[in-house]
């Protein structure tokens, strides 16, 4: 394990190494002036995304009032509980349709075939995607912690204020970290579970993804409060769900009740620690190997070249063979444009079009005078 722990160490520093390039810091360079500029960048940063959330905090106090206009944490619990349920959804679909621990081609060659544990390798694997997953969910639950502070705090906000200001913020991001944490390591379990040793899981797909959108409508409903009758008697057991996230917008509550989520956290990485015992290492790297190269594609511009790699992994082998109908002449090529067409839709092809139809829609706006000029 020694030997996978270098190897993975080494990934993570090149990717680390890849995001601190923006800001022309050089992680190699141990010098003084380096670590001061550090220290700078971990300042300027800090107070801008602080001063970023406060200005969407004003925004978000509107939408809390619209929402609910009496009870602004009702509100906040309800916007937290729906991204997360449409987060989750698409990620356990995600998980069913390909391994989550993703392989490159060289951990396929170098990992994948040697007689390692595939607990540990999860386990391993399992800090950087968390960690990238969850950082926009503590944003987000920061900037709605602001949101709930600008509608409960009294009188007019100054600098005398601004700890129990950011401690709105602070106990919100504590009360989701352990929630997103458990959903996360959820999964993960399902995808390790779908991809054991000589054994197909593609069921699980019609049982999760019900599942998962009859739990979070349930937490929906009684996060706005509806008294549907038959759905009273699991009032108690859905309270007791939504409270963690409950408590993170109330600063009364004693820190001890921030810590309620992190039980079930231990849990579900119990589990996905267990079901990883017979974890198939090698069809986890047939399925994502080519992930890998897509992401490196787009991280250094290559763009035409992810395309491509991305129309054959969707005309891959797990695809079913097109229905050509028997269309006589010409016909075929009308066809044929329309199947193309259809598998190479993007959505990022639909901001192309949206900016030729801004312009189209401000030339009549430009003044004569420019037009003139011109």
């Amino acid at each position: 394990m020694r030997a996978v722990n270098w190897l993975r160490t080494r990934q993570e520093e090149r990717e680390l190494t890849y995001w601190l390039s923006f800001v022309a810091y050089e992680q190699r360079d141990h010098s003084l002036n380096n670590r001061i500029y550090l220290l700078y960048l971990i300042l300027f940063f800090g107070v801008w995304i602080f001063i970023t959330l406060t200005f969407f905090a004003s925004g978000g106090a509107v939408f809390l009032r619209l929402l609910n206009p009496d009870d602004p944490v009702r509100a906040a619990v309800f916007l937290e509980v729906f991204i997360m349920g449409v987060w989750s959804i698409f990620s356990f679909w995600k998980s069913l349709k390909r391994s989550p621990v993703v392989f490159s081609e060289q951990d396929a060659a170098l990992i994948c075939q040697m007689p390692v544990s595939p607990r540990h390798v999860t386990i391993r694997w399992f800090l950087m995607p968390w960690l990238k997953s969850a950082v926009p969910f503590w944003l987000m639950a920061i900037a709605l912690g602001f949101s709930v502070a600008e509608i409960t705090l009294p009188g007019v906000m100054g600098a005398s204020r601004i700890l129990e200001y950011a401690g709105y913020g602070l106990h919100a991001w504590l009360a989701i970290m352990p929630i997103h944490l458990a959903l996360f390591s959820l999964q993960w379990a399902v995808g390790i579970y779908r991809l054991q040793k000589n054994l197909d899981r593609d069921w699980l797909a019609w049982l999760v993804i019900p599942v998962t959108v009859v739990f979070f409508s349930f937490l929906l409903i009684f996060t706005l409060d509806m008294n549907i009758p038959f759905l009273i008697p699991w009032n108690v057991i859905v309270k007791t769900i939504i409270f963690p996230l409950q408590t993170g917008f109330v600063t009364g509550k004693k820190f001890v009740s921030l810590l309620l989520g992190w039980p079930c956290a231990i849990i579900m990485l119990e589990i996905m620690y267990w079901i990883s015992g017979t974890f198939s290492l090698s069809r986890a790297a047939q399925e994502t190997r080519v992930i890998e190269v897509l992401n490196s594609a787009h991280r250094y511009g290559f763009s035409s070249y992810a395309e491509k790699l991305q129309t054959q992994q969707r005309l891959g082998v797990k695809r079913k063979p097109s229905w050509l109908p028997a269309f006589a002449g010409a016909g075929i090529l009308i066809w044929k444009d329309i199947l193309q067409s259809q598998r190479s839709f993007r959505l990022s092809s639909l901001f192309s079009w949206f900016s030729i139809l801004c312009i189209m829609l401000s030339l009549p706006l430009i003044p004569d005078r420019c037009l003139q000029n011109d």
